[in-house]
C-alpha cells in the first residue's frame, strides 16, 4: 500500500525574506478543506491518532527528511494538532511534505536526527506549556532539561481562552510562579532573545512576565514585564532599559532582544521601544549565577510583583532575531491557516496490488482497459463482474485456466471466452447446471477421452474431429452417459 501525503506551501507575503533554520508550525487550521480533511479526521487513510506515523520532508520527492516535534495530535471530528518542524531554509513558495508513513507507527526517539531535540537545536530552552493537569510541570523540548516546576502556588490551571490555535496554556492569576530548573546557564556572553506567547489581563511595569531578576543587587539578568518594559544588566555595567508597550487581552508574541549595541522590546514583530546606548550588551553571563529564569514572578516574588494573564512558548535563544524572522514567526504562529496553503491529501506512487475490489468500475472511471504483460493466474474472485464494474476489458498475456477459473453467467453476466489450441478433458467441460448455456469455440482439439457425465444440454463445436453438432438428451440414455 502506498502512503498518503499532502504538500504545504508557504503563501506569498508570509515570509519577508528567506530564513535559514526556520522552525515552523502547522495545526488543525491547515486541514479544513474537503480535499485534505481526511489527513486528521481519523478515517482509514488518516494520520494515526497521536501522530506516530507522521513524517515530514522538504517536498514530495522525499529526498530530505525534516525533524519534527508532535506536541498534540488528536484525530477525529474535533481534531487538535500542534506540530513543529525545522526547515534548513524557508521562503515564499517553500514547501513541507506531510506524510502518513505506510510502515512506521511511532515517532523517532527525541535524540534522533529527525526527533524532537533536533527541531530546537538553536535554542537553549523551549517550554510549550501546553500539557494539562500538571500544575506547572512542563517539559523543555530542547533536551537541555530546563523543565519547569511550580515554585509558587498550589495549582496552575490550563485553559484555551485566547489561544491563537485553540491549544491550552497556563492561566496565571497573580498567585503562581513557575521556574525553569537550573536555567541560569542559558545566556553566556552572546546576543540573545527571550520570547513568549501571551494574552495579558493586567499591564504593569512591576509584574514579572519572564526573566531572572531576583533582587536589587543582582547582575547578569534580563527581564520582561507585563506592560512591555524590558531591561537587563551585566557584570560591571549599569542597567539597560527600554520602556515598551504591550496591549492587554490580545494574543501575541513578546520578545526581549539584545546584542552588543541594542536592547529592544517587541510585540508581534513591532518594536515598541529600544535602548541604543546600552552597556555590556554581550557581557551577560549567567553561568555563575544562581538565578534561574521564571514565569509569573519578579524581584523578591511578592504577590504585588506577579503576572496576571495567560502565557506559553517560553524560549531562550543565543541569537538576536532580526525583524524579518520576527514577522515570519508572528505570521506562522498566530495564523498557521493563512501561512500555509494545503494541497490534496492523496495516495502517492508505489507498487500496485490489484484485487477485484481495486479494479476501477465503469460507473466511476468509464470503461477501463488493463494490459498485463506477465503470465497471470486468474481465479473467479479475480475477474471483474459486469454487475460490479460494467463492461470491463482485460487484455492479458499467457493465462493458465482451470475449471475454477472460468467465469459463470450467474456470477459475471454474459462472458465470451475465445481460446486458441485447447486440451479438453472430461473434468474441463462445463455443465449447464454449473455455468448456464456456454459455447466453447476452439481450434485444433488434441484429445477428448474418458467418460463424461452430461446433465442438461451441451453444445460443442469441435473441429476437425467432429463436424456436426452433437446433441445428447440425458433422457435417451438409461445410465445418463455417452461415449466418444
Amino acid at each position: 500500500m502506498s502512503a498518503y501525503g499532502v504538500t504545504l506551501a508557504v503563501n506569498s507575503g508570509q515570509i519577508p525574506s528567506a530564513q535559514g533554520d526556520f522552525v515552523w508550525l502547522f495545526t488543525q487550521q491547515n486541514f479544513i478543506d474537503a480535499n485534505n480533511e481526511d489527513a486528521i479526521n481519523g478515517s482509514a487513510n488518516s494520520i494515526l491518532n497521536g501522530g506516530g506515523n507522521l513524517r515530514c520532508y522538504t517536498d514530495d520527492t522525499k529526498t530530505t527528511q525534516l525533524p519534527i516535534e508532535i506536541v498534540t495530535f488528536v484525530t477525529g471530528v474535533f481534531p487538535q494538532v500542534q506540530v513543529w518542524g525545522l526547515s534548513p531554509s524557508l521562503d515564499t513558495a517553500s514547501t513541507v511534505y506531510v506524510e502518513a508513513d505506510d510502515t512506521e507507527i511511532t515517532q523517532p526517539p527525541v535524540t534522533d536526527t529527525y526527533g524532537r531535540n533536533a527541531v530546537w537545536k538553536d535554542f537553549e530552552a523551549v517550554i510549550h506549556a501546553s500539557e494539562t493537569g500538571t500544575d506547572g510541570v512542563f517539559v523543555d523540548s530542547t533536551g537541555n532539561n530546563y523543565d519547569t516546576t511550580l515554585t509558587t502556588g498550589a495549582t496552575l490551571s490550563t485553559v484555551s481562552t485566547g489561544h491563537p490555535f485553540n491549544s491550552t496554556w497556563p492561566d496565571f492569576t497573580g498567585l503562581e510562579v513557575i521556574t525553569l530548573t537550573s536555567s541560569y546557564q542559558t545566556i553566556n556572553n552572546t546576543p540573545f532573545t527571550l520570547s513568549c506567547l501571551v494574552n495579558i489581563d493586567v499591564l504593569s511595569n512591576v509584574d514579572g512576565l519572564f526573566g531572572n531578576r531576583y533582587s536589587t543587587g543582582d547582575i547578569n539578568w534580563a527581564q520582561i514585564q507585563s506592560n512591555g518594559r524590558v531591561f537587563s544588566r551585566a557584570t560591571g555595567f549599569s542597567e539597560n532599559r527600554a520602556e515598551g508597550v504591550f496591549p492587554s487581552v490580545t494574543s501575541g508574541i513578546v520578545k526581549l532582544k539584545q546584542n552588543s549595541s541594542l536592547l529592544q522590546s517587541v510585540f508581534n514583530s513591532t518594536v515598541t521601544a529600544e535602548d541604543t546606548t546600552i552597556s555590556g550588551g554581550e557581557s551577560i553571563n549567567n553561568v555563575n549565577s544562581a538565578n534561574s529564569f521564571r514565569v509569573g514572578g519578579y524581584f523578591n516574588n511578592s504577590e504585588s510583583f506577579r503576572y496576571n494573564g495567560r502565557a506559553a512558548e517560553f524560549r531562550i535563544k543565543r541569537e538576536f532575531d532580526d525583524a524579518d524572522r520576527d514577522e515570519a514567526e508572528e505570521n506562522n504562529i498566530l495564523n498557521s491557516g493563512a501561512f500555509w496553503s494545503t494541497g490534496a491529501w492523496e495516495q502517492q506512487g508505489g507498487g500496485l496490488v490489484i484485487q477485484p475490489q481495486s479494479i476501477p468500475s465503469e460507473e466511476t472511471f468509464g470503461t477501463p482497459t488493463f494490459t498485463v504483460d506477465t503470465p497471470l493466474v486468474i481465479l473467479p474472485t479475480g475477474i471483474p463482474s459486469e454487475e460490479v464494474f460494467g463492461n470491463a476489458m482485460v487484455e492479458i498475456g499467457t493465462i493458465p485456466i482451470s475449471p475454477v477459473g472460468i467465469p459463470t453467467e450467474e456470477i459475471f453476466g454474459v462472458v465470451s471466452i475465445t481460446l486458441g489450441p485447447t486440451n479438453i478433458s472430461p473434468v474441463g467441460i462445463p455443465t449447464e447446471e454449473m455455468f448456464g448455456n456456454t459455447v466453447f469455440t476452439g481450434g485444433e482439439v488434441v484429445t477428448v477421452s474418458g467418460n463424461m457425465v452430461v446433465q442438461g444440454m451441451v453444445e460443442m463445436l469441435i473441429s476437425p474431429l467432429i463436424e456436426d453438432v452433437v446433441e445428447v438428451d440425458i433422457n435417451d440414455n438409461a445410465d445418463n452417459q455417452w461415449y466418444i
